[in-house]
C-alpha cells in the first residue's frame, strides 16, 4: 500500500491483509485505484483521513469481491467485478468495505475506468445535472 508517513512523504510498504470486521463489510481485491483531488491534497499533508481510516491513500476503486460479511444484505457474490467509495485506504491490494458503498461494475468498462466513477466521476455527475440544473 501508499502511505503518507510521519514525516510527510510517501511510503511504499507491505501491509497486513484487511479482515472484514463488520457484518457488512465486503473484502475487495483492488485491480485499480482512482487518484482524485482529495488523494492529492491527502499526499501533500493538507487532508487527514477520518479518526480511524487507515493511513494509506485512496479513496476510490474497482476489483473483485473475495470476502463477503455475515449480513451482508445486497446480492453480491464471491468473484462479482464491482467498484466503490471508501474513505481511505484504496492504494492497496485489499480494502473492505461496506456493501452499502458498492456499485457493480458495468461489463463494458474495465476496472481502470469503473475506479474513476465513485469519486470523481458522480461528483462531477452530481454538480452538473443535480446541483447545477444542466440538461442533456
Amino acid at each position: 500500500g501508499i502511505k503518507l508517513s510521519e514525516s510527510g512523504t510517501l511510503e511504499i510498504g507491505t501491509y497486513p491483509k484487511p479482515v472484514l470486521s463488520g457484518d457488512r463489510d465486503v473484502l475487495i481485491h483492488v485491480y485499480a485505484a482512482g487518484v482524485n483531488r482529495a488523494d492529492l491534497l491527502q499526499a501533500a499533508g493538507r487532508y487527514p483521513p477520518p479518526a480511524g481510516v487507515t493511513s494509506i491513500l485512496g479513496l476510490e476503486v474497482s476489483g473483485i469481491i473475495e470476502g463477503i460479511g455475515a449480513n451482508c444484505q445486497r446480492n453480491f457474490r464471491m468473484g462479482d467485478k464491482v467498484m466503490a467509495l471508501i474513505p481511505g485506504g484504496g492504494y492497496a491490494e485489499y480494502v473492505t468495505v461496506d456493501e452499502r458503498t458498492i456499485i457493480p461494475m458495468p461489463n463494458n468498462l474495465s476496472f481502470e475506468q469503473c475506479a474513476a466513477i465513485p469519486e470523481a466521476f458522480l461528483t462531477a455527475y452530481q454538480i452538473m445535472f443535480l446541483v447545477g440544473n444542466l440538461e442533456p
